[in-house]
């Protein structure tokens, strides 16, 4: 009983802890966009948002991985997204765009007289009347971020780790805060390595949909 009830205490606790930890970097990631655009607004640089900058930071990472130089800005957003906070905020992003990729390369193998029009940095599809919000990437590119975005090394979830550790072994939680910088940093290369192969090992004649 006693296992049973000190088991208890601590899932809730952590359950807790993961919601909070997840909802407080949301939170955040939005304070500090609503922060920066309030900025960019008066300096003149509008939409100037912690993806923007994010774009251009990791924008060199997204090329040494393969990603095509036009694709880079796009992966290198959700990289940064990635590490601030978790992937399933960076994915959501990924998502609608593979599966404007998916539409943009059917309806051009339908047939020769399919055409398309740049409107932005979106397109659009002239025979179907269609817009694909946001563009498409390259194939090699959607693999490659894929990849990369896959893992858990990022700073939301540091603390988590540290949260979470708290509760089960406080006895310990200095060695964990002295190497979990370390280990986010080799998560987050692991990712970046996988992504490198994925995209070495990718052939795009073989690759359908």
């Amino acid at each position: 009983m006693d296992s049973i009830i000190l088991g208890i205490s601590q899932s809730i606790s952590l359950v807790v802890q993961v919601v909070a930890y997840v909802m407080t970097f949301i939170i955040i990631l939005e304070f500090v966009n609503n922060t920066l655009i309030w900025f960019g607004d008066r300096i003149g640089v509008e939409n100037m948002t912690i993806e923007f900058l994010f774009s251009y930071v990791f924008y060199p990472f997204a090329f040494i991985m393969g990603a095509r130089p036009e694709d880079c800005l796009f992966i290198g957003e959700l990289l940064g997204i990635r590490i601030f906070s978790l992937a399933i905020v960076a994915y959501p992003k990924l998502g609608p765009i593979i599966q404007n990729g998916m539409a943009y390369r059917s309806h051009i193998a339908e047939s020769v007289n399919n055409t398309w029009t740049a409107v932005g940095n979106n397109i659009l599809l002239d025979n179907l009347n269609q817009t694909l919000v946001g563009g498409v990437i390259d194939q090699r590119s959607e693999i490659i971020a894929t990849y990369a975005l896959c893992g858990s090394a990022s700073f939301a979830v540091m603390g988590l780790i540290i949260g979470s550790f708290e509760v089960i072994v406080p006895h310990r939680i200095g060695e964990i805060t002295e190497h979990i910088f370390r280990a986010m940093i080799a998560g987050t290369v692991a990712s970046y390595l996988t992504a490198c192969f994925a995209g070495l090992l990718y052939e795009e004649e073989v690759g359908t949909y």
